[in-house]
């Protein structure tokens, strides 16, 4: 298995950083008020996500060891000229688009539905670098993605969102 990283201590830094903050989020929900009525509790949805991102990230790592075992890093690829370019405003634009959704329903401004429907149309339209055509997509995308997250948080796993 080869991996595409230009350097692999990098990405081994990042995979052993996400397994760290992992640990973190673990240990954190700990602290989380016990269940009253949920049969799960407030710390199952935490701690299963960190769980899944340190199996991930451990994966990461297995797959970065051939990388890291080789001598000599492989030249660089030319560069494809058809290959994507990077915008790093439009990371920033996604990332200022999740600090507003959770803004939004930290001040109580709009319910999990209304915030989570225009925060995936804004980051589906913004990702599809402003295409109309994918706009009538999206909007059905957003709607139903969210509803669903909605039924599944409510109905099965009883946890009340703003």
């Amino acid at each position: 298995m080869e991996t595409s990283a230009a350097n692999p201590k990098i990405e081994l830094a990042l995979a052993l950083a996400l397994i760290g903050f992992s640990g973190v989020i673990f240990v954190g929900a700990a602290g989380l008020p016990e269940p009253r009525f949920e049969p799960l509790g407030s710390a199952a949805v935490p701690r299963m996500l960190a769980g899944l991102m340190a199996c991930l990230s451990a994966i990461w790592v297995i797959r970065l060891l051939p990388a890291l075992r080789k001598a000599h890093p492989a030249p660089a690829a030319p560069l494809d000229p058809e290959a994507p370019k990077p915008h790093p405003g439009l990371a920033v634009a996604v990332l200022l688009a999740v600090f507003a959704f959770v803004a939004v329903m930290d001040f109580g401004l709009a319910s999990f539905k209304v915030a989570g429907i225009g925060f995936v149309i804004l980051c589906g339209f913004l990702l599809t670098h402003r295409d109309l055509r994918k706009l009538p997509w999206i909007v059905g995308y957003a709607v139903v993605l969210v509803l669903a997250c909605d039924f599944a948080f409510t109905r099965f796993f009883y946890i009340n969102l703003p």
